[in-house]
């Protein structure tokens, strides 16, 4: 018995029904995700938006900066602060596609100028000398979840498992959590290359 050969339209159509009856994934399970980003001039604590990516938050974001010596109590309190304007947007929110995204080539470029303003640098290599990134989440409502990222070049950092991750109760005081965050900034600082 020969098998029909199927036209280009009948094997599209084909493969869009079976694409379209597949399973969807199960829906991501809330969370709250802030970001610390250390630099020799500042302290840069903000909010971000969440679902798949984490990204900072244009409407309703929290943002600080901080001295670069910041006693933890501030930092803490920056960071905690941080964490409670995070959003979720999962998927069927009217803001999902405008929010959930990775930032364009131009948003970026404005960002890093803002920066360097704000540090009174010229270059990004002076903005970024001896920086540190650190991100914070909150999954289960219990705990907050501190993870270092290794600086890679100018504003670029990314994480790696060779760093440690701090985990601390939600319910640390201030001070804690601002030593436990100061902690992981400077293994991401000392991972630098």
């Amino acid at each position: 018995m020969t098998q029909k050969s199927l036209t280009w339209d009948e094997w599209a159509a084909k493969r869009r029904a079976e694409f379209d009856a597949r399973p969807l994934p199960p829906p991501l399970p809330p969370r709250k995700s802030a970001a610390l980003i250390g630099t020799r001039h500042f302290l840069h604590v903000m909010s971000h938006v969440c679902y798949s990516i984490a990204t900072w938050d244009p409407d309703h974001g929290f943002e600080e900066y901080l001295s670069p010596d910041a006693p933890p109590q501030l930092v803490g309190a920056a960071s905690r602060q941080a964490l409670a304007a995070s959003r979720f947007i999962p998927p069927d929110h009217p803001d999902f596609d405008r929010l959930i995204r990775f930032e364009t080539k131009e948003e970026s470029a404005k960002w890093d100028e803002l920066l360097k303003v704000r540090a009174g640098v010229k270059t990004m290599k002076a903005l970024y000398a001896g920086s540190g990134y650190i991100a914070l989440s909150i999954e289960d409502g219990q705990n907050i979840e501190i993870k270092a990222a290794r600086h890679r070049s100018r504003g670029n950092f990314d994480f790696s498992e060779d760093l440690p991750q701090i985990t601390v109760p939600e319910s640390v005081s201030d001070i804690e959590l601002g030593t436990a965050v100061l902690k992981a900034l400077a293994e991401s600082r000392a991972a630098a290359p």
